[in-house]
Formats: C-alpha cells, sequence, structure tokens
C-alpha cells in the first residue's frame, strides 16, 4: 500500500493523477482503521480508569478522544495520522474551542500540581515544541 509522506510525495506504484488518487483513497481508508483502533483503545481506557475511581485519571480519556478528533481532521486533509506529530512534522492547526477543551481537561488533571516555576517551565517547553 502506498502513503503519503510527510514531505506530501506519495510512495508507491507511479506517479500521476490517477495513482494519487488511489493513494488519497487508500490512504483515508487506511487512517479510519488507525482511528477506529483508536477509539477502541481510548473507550478500553475509560473503562479500566473508571473502575479506579480517580476523575483526573479518568481525564486522560478526554485527551485522548480530543486527540482522535485532530487526527481524523488531519486524516481529511490528506496525512496519514501516523505522521502527524512534532517528530512527523505533520498537523492541522486547531481551533480554539479544541485548545480551550485540552486546556480545561490539562488543567484538572495536572494544575493541582503545578508551582508558578513548573508551569513557566512547562510553557516554554511547550512553546519550543509549537515554534519551527
Amino acid at each position: 500500500m502506498s502513503r503519503i509522506r510527510p514531505s506530501g510525495q506519495t510512495a508507491g506504484r507511479g506517479a500521476g493523477a490517477l495513482r494519487a488518487a488511489e493513494d488519497a483513497e487508500e490512504l483515508l481508508a487506511a487512517s479510519k482503521e488507525k482511528l477506529a483502533r483508536l477509539e477502541a483503545i481510548a473507550n478500553t481506557f475509560y473503562a479500566a480508569s473508571a473502575m479506579a475511581g480517580v476523575h483526573s485519571f479518568i481525564e486522560h480519556t478526554g485527551l485522548m478522544n480530543e486527540h482522535i478528533k485532530l487526527l481524523r481532521l488531519a486524516a481529511a486533509a490528506g496525512i496519514d495520522p501516523e505522521f502527524v506529530s512534532r517528530h512527523g512534522g505533520q498537523g492541522v492547526p486547531m481551533a480554539g474551542y479544541h485548545a480551550q477543551y485540552l486546556g480545561e481537561k490539562f488543567g484538572c488533571m495536572f494544575a493541582p500540581f503545578f508551582t508558578k516555576e513548573t508551569w513557566q517551565i512547562f510553557c516554554r517547553v511547550v512553546e519550543k515544541e509549537i515554534a519551527p
């Protein structure tokens, strides 16, 4: 199977518009399978973490599901979810409501542990990851 490389070039059986269309269809089908597996993992995690009864830990499921939504947006833009990371260099800009939701989940999970100093360290590291 061919896949779209991080550079946007296709790898596989040849060039041309027909091959590119076939590659896009293959990528979409493969992405749907990957995303379905990720959803199953998130559901399993939720069930297991709910049994532990620690609310802030259950919130990881919210982060996972939001990540899956963002990966779905990337797949719709023709990007293989496998390459969506800081290391893979691919992604799509998120809407403000995604950022707000992630902030709420992350805050529920980790805000009690941050001091002003450790929060500043965290923000510097994240900013480095975002900035090219």
